[in-house]
């Protein structure tokens, strides 16, 4: 079954020793193979071609190989580790990769310390490592699941020819060591991109895209159809680089920065794509060219689900993401002419061929036609990438190995995109779909959060996403609750709040939360606050109004007024929202600075500014406390 492994396959200890070199591991496999193939286990298409080959024979510290035959029983235990948790766990093929590299750095580790047997490890050398391993500066979560494989050496002690003597971990959880629970395990794992990072991902992706896109793009037609029309003429391999060099004379861009430049806007295209879309990665990488278009304001998009259900899709998006698509297929346009005119030479190979060599080249001829239509294709020198290739002096492939390997982490490096660190942001392809449904919670709080940030057409995100998605559906409704909470946390434990509504929240935390001693009594507060109340945002304060309820006009005067935070009794604002007030001022002065306006409405600006807009800066910055009614600040 794709996506777990082995689920009726044999374990070991019920099969005799002396044929377990007949154990099938995979349909590609058995046992006793240096490399252990376990691909077609897995329909997910954002893999290359070596994604899931478990290699055996690897190099060591000591400049020896796994494979060789000193190392045959700690091979033999570290392959029985493995067949044993892909039986019992029924591990997908990406987890069970996960795991053996985890095993492969503790066999690097043991020959390191110039042992040749796991039984042989003396338990204080393999205690100072553990420590080492929890005191190291990698990430908590690598910690977690290193320490976990390495126990896993005990607890399938019975089913391993030989391992470690005692508990590595000493009886102790993997998390315990690390010093964490396993929910915070998970949400440390930064299985989307923190808000600021994402924000400055985006904007910088959008820009590259927009100023630098086309140009990069013409370049690539005209190097690589130069390059192509010459190996058509049975060109050499000089020749057809002069002739590359001479279609980008002008242009002021040269080869080298074709190539470079080029990974670089297909990383921005693939960003814009896949974070406004909030698609899985291997569903990115079921885009086809030509099934992206505009849809009356907005871009509707077809595609295959690849996970639990396997079904064709139809997402939409905002306007921004059909330049992206636009792009992609520009720069990617030589290489379908490379494509067509490979297919062209094979059907005319095949006529010439036998029953058996037609066969194979009706396979080809299949796969490079699918892969004509992907969006999302590369030049690559990398043959072990694909099973096509391509009579072109390079191949094209498909960019779903790239992009999870290399191209989106080159992104972050060239564009300097920081994490909450200060460091390069570690970007891959997974994060997306989370990070689309923090934005998508921020956004049913916010109806302006896009607009402010991208500039988009429409408000309402919301109306691009499919609520059927169960998945999403719950990550969106977690983060919310996330929100929530931290909003009412921040309000609750002193931030500085005006507003017609502040009056409620402050009564709350006056009568009921400063009189709590514990954290937990504390906690189960806020929790039970932020489910009952109504939390969304206008950009400029906190919206309480519930149109349900009856305490709310649905008015959308709220949002283009701010003078209404005076008089609504569901208006708060909070310290968080200083710096758009501080705008507010910046814009409102600039236009009464200007001459082009009239007497009233200049009149009407004066007093917004001087009856709302700075005394709300005031009390904000701590200058000022409110008055009793709350809807008023004074200095």
């Amino acid at each position: 079954m794709a996506g777990s492994i082995n689920s009726n396959a044999r374990q070991l200890t019920d099969v005799t020793p002396s044929k377990w070199d007949k154990v099938r591991v995979s349909s590609r496999s058995m046992f006793p193979d240096m490399e252990w193939d376990l691909r077609g286990l897995d329909n997910n298409p954002n893999l290359k071609a070596s994604d899931h080959i478990l290699l055996w024979d690897f190099e060591l510290p000591n400049g020896q190989r796994f494979g060789e035959q000193r190392y045959a029983i700690m091979r033999q235990s570290v392959k029985e580790l493995v067949y044993a948790t892909m039986k019992d766990k029924g591990h997908s093929p990406a987890t069970v990769d996960k795991n053996f590299t985890d095993f492969r750095s503790i066999v690097k580790w043991v020959v390191e310390k110039e042992y040749i047997r796991f039984s042989d490890v003396r338990k204080e050398t393999l205690s100072t490592w553990v420590a080492e391993i929890n005191l190291s500066t990698l990430h908590p979560v690598s910690k977690f699941n290193l320490l976990r494989n390495l126990q896993r050496f005990w607890q399938y002690k019975d089913k391993l020819t030989d391992t470690f003597v005692f508990d590595p971990l000493g009886g102790k959880k993997a998390n315990q060591l690390v010093g964490a629970t396993k929910q915070e395990l998970k949400d440390c794992g930064y299985d989307y991109i923190p808000d600021d990072t994402a924000q400055d991902l985006v904007r910088k992706a959008v820009d590259y895209i927009r100023g630098e896109g086309v140009k990069v793009a013409t370049a690539a037609y005209a190097r690589d159809m130069a390059e192509l029309e010459c190996f058509k003429q049975g060109k050499s391999k000089s020749s057809r680089d002069r002739h590359k060099r001479a279609a980008l004379k002008g242009m002021g861009i040269t080869n080298a920065e074709v190539t470079t430049e080029s990974r670089s806007v297909l990383s921005a295209c693939f960003i814009v794509i896949d974070f406004f879309t909030g698609v899985r990665a291997s569903e990115m990488f079921s885009f086809k060219r030509d099934q992206i278009a505009p849809d009356e304001g907005s871009v509707k998009i077809k595609g295959r689900i690849t996970k639990i259900k396997k079904k064709d899709k139809e997402w939409m998006a905002p306007p921004v993401v059909y330049e992206a698509y636009k792009l992609a297929t520009m720069l990617t346009a030589a290489m379908r002419e490379s494509l067509d005119y490979e297919i062209e030479m094979r059907k005319q190979e095949r006529q010439k061929a036998g029953a058996e060599a037609k066969a194979e080249l009706d396979t080809l001829i299949v796969k490079l036609s699918d892969l004509r239509e992907d969006l999302f294709i590369l030049w690559s020198a990398d043959k072990h990438r694909t099973e096509t290739s391509c009579t072109h002096s390079k191949t094209v492939n498909s960019a779903a190995g790239a992009f999870r390997d290399t191209y989106l982490k080159e992104f972050a490096r060239k564009f300097n995109v920081l994490g909450p660190d200060g460091e390069v942001w570690d970007l891959h392809a997974h994060q997306f779909r989370k990070t689309f449904a923090r934005y998508m919670a921020a956004n049913m709080m916010n109806l302006r959060y896009l607009q402010e940030h991208y500039g988009h057409d429409s408000l309402d995100m919301t109306a691009w996403y499919d609520p059927d998605e169960i998945e999403l559906t719950h990550q969106i409704l977690s983060y919310l609750k996330e929100f929530k909470k931290n909003t009412v946390r921040h309000m609750l434990e002193g931030q500085r709040m005006t507003g017609a509504g502040a009056k409620h929240i402050d009564s709350e935390r006056k009568i009921y939360f400063m009189g709590m001693t514990s954290d937990k009594e504390k906690e189960t507060f806020i929790e039970e606050l932020a489910d009952d109340v109504v939390l969304r945002s206008t950009g400029h304060s906190w919206c309480l109004g519930n149109t349900d309820n009856g305490d709310c006009t649905g008015s959308v005067c709220c949002m283009f007024d701010p003078a209404n935070v005076k008089q609504c009794e569901s208006a708060v604002v909070t310290e968080d929202h200083l710096p758009v007030w501080q705008e507010m001022e910046r814009a409102n002065q600039e236009v009464l600075d200007t001459h082009g306006i009239g007497k009233y409405q200049k009149q009407a600006i004066e007093r917004l500014l001087e009856e709302t807009i700075r005394p709300t800066i005031v009390f904000l910055l701590g200058e000022a406390e409110p008055d009793e009614t709350y809807g008023v600040v004074t200095a």
